[in-house]
């Protein structure tokens, strides 16, 4: 709802701009943009697999294999330029920035849609505060930048572009029900967790996971920010 009340009240999409996600992975979220306003859309990854399975799910978008650090467009030539969960994986972010300002038509706009901030991360109950700080270092392990979210104005600066505005996405937990994305984020922390914790460990942590849930005592927040810029006319 929030990427719809972005896109809705920062400019008119017409059918004939150009769009651009960098770092698409496969797809989904080019084609939620898609259809909120039919537009000329593309979608950019560095992985080729990901790319042949949104080729293959999304045959009406236009889906290319490239790196953002060298997208493969010429200057000028999207209207919009957007991303999702995709500057933390960066060692140079800015550098990508400048990619996306360069591929920009002047006065055009990137949204960074969601770039968590896992150091303000908040678990409750206290109990609970181990597996957020081990989840959080396994990610730091895999490339993660881990506090991404609250450098995007400093970015979006170093990078030229203007009229930059930042927020975070409040909190909002239905403690009445266990969430329906809880087997798939334990799945997640088996595979993340496996060489630091025991088999015994592991199972006791996701154990007290549940049992927080199923109390309706648990409280998970990663501040996660968004952002909206504009290159300079």
């Amino acid at each position: 709802s929030l990427r719809l009340h972005l896109i809705k009240t920062r400019l008119d999409i017409t059918s004939q701009s150009k769009v651009l996600e960098v770092g698409c992975g496969t797809g989904v979220v080019t084609d939620w943009f898609n259809n909120q306003q039919a537009c000329n859309i593309f979608g950019l990854d560095i992985n080729f697999e990901s790319i042949v399975l949104a080729t293959r799910n999304y045959p009406d978008i236009s889906f290319h294999v490239g790196d953002g650090y060298h997208i493969p467009f010429s200057t000028n030539s999207f209207d919009i330029v957007f991303c999702h969960y995709f500057l933390l994986w960066l060692s140079s972010p800015v550098l990508v920035l400048k990619e996306i300002l360069r591929v920009l038509n002047r006065g055009g706009n990137i949204f960074i849609f969601a770039e968590p901030d896992y150091l303000s991360r908040i678990d409750f109950p206290p109990s609970l505060e181990r597996l957020g700080m081990l989840q959080t270092q396994s990610l730091i392990n895999q490339g993660v930048t881990p506090d991404t979210g609250r450098h995007l104005a400093s970015w979006l600066c170093q990078s030229n572009f203007v009229n930059i505005k930042t927020g975070i996405f409040g909190y909002e937990c239905d403690h009445a029900r266990i969430p329906d994305w809880l087997e798939s984020e334990h799945e997640v922390l088996s595979s993340d967790l496996m060489n630091t914790l025991t088999s015994t460990e592991l199972e006791a942590m996701l154990n007290a996971d549940s049992s927080a849930w199923s109390a309706g005592s648990r409280v998970l927040f990663i501040p996660t920010f968004y952002a909206v810029a504009t290159k300079p006319d």
